[in-house]
């Protein structure tokens, strides 16, 4: 549920925003 989800965010926040990366960070910090 957690893998597909963060995934599908990850790829989302980077396609909405390149410069502000919140979850990509939270991601990062996670993986």
């Amino acid at each position: 549920m957690f893998s597909c989800t963060a995934k599908d965010i990850m790829i989302k926040d980077v396609i909405t925003v390149e410069t502000d990366t919140p979850i990509h960070e939270a991601m990062e910090l996670v993986a």
